[in-house]
């Protein structure tokens, strides 16, 4: 397939580079994405570049491959440093320009934050098997895509899934739906979206989920914050990016039934779980 150069822009130092199939004529609807596609990826380097630095040169190709044909198991887009690390790449599947246009801009910012990991998160992202750093990896570029269009709300699709996996497991074995424990970071004691970048750029460069649970259980006042989190999620006072309330659904454990005075019950807790349970009198 012969592809050209749409066009290439520059957000400080990056370089951004747009290809599309050239036999893609004048009246096809399809090349009002390529506005769309440029446009959210100079909202997105112009706010990651913020963090760190100018992300690596990045490439976004409109490609014909049927969806899922690269492995990933996305079935819109992906991401992926370029062989030679010298910059990222992004490809575009056939189904998203099929998206509206809101939703197709912020599933690009995400796939940006991708680029980001590539650029200044490599080991952390790419190098680390992703049974153990997917609970970080996706939900980092969900809620980061929401710093760029805060009242998108994309990342909303995935938090029925929190709700089930938080009521039996820890917050290592999620993906996306994390997303909502980064926005509740956001949220409280101060911490600034720089400080969830460090977050991230603390996180292990080898080793399994033992690693991942000592990396998270390291950062300042974590005791605290997981705490709190926990009561937020539960009463349902997590706002995202736009201050709107997250549609959050606690699925309750168990329900306790307890006599008229009598006050005790018990339960254990594994690390960074949320245990939950609803009490009647």
């Amino acid at each position: 397939m012969v592809c050209f150069d749409y066009v290439t822009q520059n957000v400080g130092k990056t370089s951004l580079t747009i290809y599309f199939p050239a036999f893609w004529s004048a009246s096809d609807p399809r090349r009002a994405y390529l506005a769309l596609a440029a446009d959210a990826m100079q909202d997105s380097a112009e706010t990651y570049n913020k963090y760190r630095g100018a992300l690596k040169n990045t490439r976004l190709v409109f490609t014909e491959l049927a969806n899922g044909s690269k492995g990933t198991g996305d079935p819109t887009v992906w991401a992926e440093a370029d062989q030679d690390k010298a910059g990222c790449i992004i490809g575009v599947y056939p189904s998203s320009t099929k998206e509206v246009p809101d939703t197709f801009k912020q599933i690009i910012a995400h796939e940006m934050f991708h680029c980001f990991q590539v650029s200044f998160l490599y080991t952390q992202a790419y190098v680390v098997k992703s049974t153990f750093n997917d609970w970080r990896v996706e939900n980092s570029a969900d809620f980061f895509s929401n710093l760029v269009y805060p009242s998108v709300n994309l990342e909303w699709d995935n938090l029925p899934v929190f709700d089930i996996n938080m009521k039996d497991n820890d917050i290592f074995h999620g993906s996306y739906e994390n997303s909502v424990f980064f926005q509740f970071l956001a949220n409280n004691a101060g911490i600034k979206p720089a400080q969830i970048i460090d977050l991230l750029a603390s996180m292990p460069v080898s080793g399994g989920f033992s690693e991942q649970r000592s990396a998270l259980a390291a950062f300042p006042d974590i005791d605290n914050l997981w705490h709190k989190f926990g009561q937020d999620y539960v009463d349902r006072k997590i706002n995202d990016s736009s201050m709107t309330a997250l549609p959050l659904n606690p699925r309750y454990q168990n329900i306790f039934s307890y006599a008229l005075g009598e006050k005790k019950g018990s339960f254990s807790v594994k690390p960074f779980m949320i245990k939950y349970s609803l009490e009647r009198v």
